[in-house]
């Protein structure tokens, strides 16, 4: 019985520390899809209103993906 147990919590402490790895890798970023649910024809310019009233003008790349970066994140 304490075997189990032993197992369970090492299972657990592995699944926690690989989804904790997962996000520290992957990059925070945007995807603008069309409404058909395909991708766009070109770069998008879209406009970004922080809840300071700080106003942006950003654009994606071709395939409708932005990064977030520094202070957006």
């Amino acid at each position: 019985m304490q075997q189990a147990w032993a197992w369970r919590l090492t299972l657990t402490i592995s699944l926690s520390l690989t989804a904790i790895a997962v996000q520290a890798q992957a990059p925070s970023a945007i995807q603008f899809f069309m409404p058909g649910g395909g991708l766009p024809a070109r770069e998008i310019r879209f406009t970004l209103t922080r809840d300071d009233g700080r106003v942006e003008i950003l654009f994606t790349d071709t395939k409708g993906k932005f990064q977030l970066s520094g202070d957006l994140l």
